[in-house]
């Protein structure tokens, strides 16, 4: 009976032994999971928070639209010569002056803007020159008048204006 006694207590220390490392090895998984959770909480909050700061800050922009197209009219990605060859033309006509001839300088691409160097000539009166000079000065489009030369023709009432301008871009 004694041998069937210590079998016994042998056989449920044996069992509770094994019970305790099953329910260890169980408490570690567990607490691996429970830091990966919270892990994972953490970086679903901050991630959260930076969703909503990006919320916070496209609805500025949206606020802001009309600015935006004024800074996206005033420095276009591209250089878009024929629309600043029309703005030039156009701006000419509603100013009195005719305009000659055009010639494109160069493209100077700076750290982040594009720079198109543009000549042309215009025919007319200084009033002319000076409502062409307001247009340009007033645009949308981030344009710098560099050289403006002039002569006297043989007619009294024209002067001969050879201007020299340059648009920016990114």
């Amino acid at each position: 009976m004694k041998k069937y006694f210590s079998f016994l207590i042998i056989f449920f220390a044996v069992i509770i032994i094994s019970l305790l490392f099953l329910v260890f090895q169980n408490y570690q998984s567990f607490s691996a999971y429970q830091k990966e959770i919270t892990t994972k909480e953490q970086d679903l909050r901050s991630q959260e928070e930076y969703f909503q700061k990006i919320q916070g800050i496209a609805e500025k922009l949206e606020e802001n639209k009309d600015l935006l197209a004024k800074i996206e009219t005033g420095l276009p990605l591209n250089p878009e010569v024929p629309e600043l060859l029309a703005f030039v033309q156009k701006s000419a006509s509603q100013s009195g002056l005719a305009l000659g001839s055009i010639s494109l300088g160069s493209s100077i691409v700076d750290e982040k803007t594009k720079k198109t160097k543009v000549n042309f000539i215009v025919t007319g009166d200084y009033d002319g020159l000076k409502k062409f000079l307001s247009f340009i000065e007033n645009s949308s489009r981030l344009i710098d008048i560099d050289t403006i030369h002039f002569s006297y023709p043989e007619k009294i009432d024209d002067f001969r204006f050879n201007i020299k301008i340059t648009a920016y871009s990114y």
